[in-house]
């Protein structure tokens, strides 16, 4: 979030973005209030890990503020190879473009009053700490990613990452190992578990989807392989 952006391109500032040599296009900035400068991300600027290198062996930088007190509100302007350019945060992008969907706009999409989204907001805003707690089946649909996405966004601006009982869990399966065995020995006719991808495909039109997304052809051949599936049991 205190990342700075060039106003001119919405591109984050670099050192490629200054006369330096063999300037690097992963060191990012960051506008310190302590001394009311522009200094180097702590982090950034490290060449990458040789491919194929073992995750144990991958020597991660630091990214302790060793003093630096990261502004992230406000506008500057610095001198750059381009002569000078204006520079802000993403926090302060990221409320500008907040103020676009209003509560009142999000109750037209969801039918939810916009009261209670702001309900919501403000008791998971004041809780310290907070959890999303999530399925992972959102990053199986087009665009999943930006929702997981937004719920990463929620948690930094809330200052619920790195906390313990903070953050996003997100889990399949049931943790308790008496739900599974409770769901299958069908303890009223009315209840069913069912495979959900399947459940998915049927009752949300996902053939219409797919071929919205990917075109006729290939949703065809995708929904023959289902139906056969289905008729063989594969399901």
């Amino acid at each position: 979030l205190p990342f700075l952006v060039r106003a001119d391109n919405l591109k984050y500032l670099r050192e490629t973005d200054f006369a330096i040599p063999e300037a690097r296009d992963n060191l990012f900035y960051l506008w310190d209030e302590a001394t009311n400068a522009l200094v180097e991300a702590p982090g950034t600027g490290t060449p990458p890990a040789p491919p194929g290198t073992p995750e144990h062996l991958i020597q991660l930088p630091s990214i302790e503020l060793a003093g630096i007190d990261p502004a992230i509100e406000g506008e500057w302007t610095v001198e750059t190879k381009d002569g000078p350019v204006k520079v802000t945060t993403i926090f302060e992008l990221t409320k500008k473009r907040a103020a676009q969907h209003t509560p009142e706009m999000a109750q037209e999409i969801t039918g939810i009053h916009a009261d209670i989204i702001r309900q919501v907001a403000r008791k998971f805003a004041s809780a310290k700490p907070s959890m999303i707690y999530a399925g992972y089946r959102a990053s199986k649909y087009l665009h999943g990613d930006l929702l997981q996405r937004a719920l990463f966004l929620l948690l930094c601006i809330t200052g619920n990452t790195g906390k313990e009982g903070g953050g996003l869990t997100i889990t399949n399966l049931a943790k308790d190992d008496a739900v599974f065995p409770f769901a299958l020995s069908n303890p009223a006719a009315a209840f069913r578990v069912a495979t959900l991808s399947r459940w998915d495909y049927v009752h949300a039109d996902m053939k219409e989807l797919n071929e919205d997304a990917f075109g006729k052809e290939l949703a065809d051949e995708m929904d023959k392989y289902f139906q056969e599936s289905v008729e063989k049991g594969w399901f």
